[in-house]
């Protein structure tokens, strides 16, 4: 399975997580990897609003 083919099915997994938990879990594993790599991470519990992050 290829990189992209993952990423697909990480993200249709990820939009299924309904625990508020979860997703602050997985913000923090993700800023953690984006800190190793040196990248800016901004998870939406940071944001005025967590419905200003999503236009749909």
């Amino acid at each position: 399975m290829n990189l992209e083919v993952r990423k697909i099915q990480l993200i249709q997994e990820f939009l299924k997580i309904q625990s508020e938990e979860a997703i602050e879990r997985l913000e923090k594993i993700l800023l953690k990897e984006k800190q190793a790599e040196g990248e800016a991470f901004s998870p939406a519990a940071q944001m005025p609003s967590r419905h200003a992050a999503i236009s749909l």
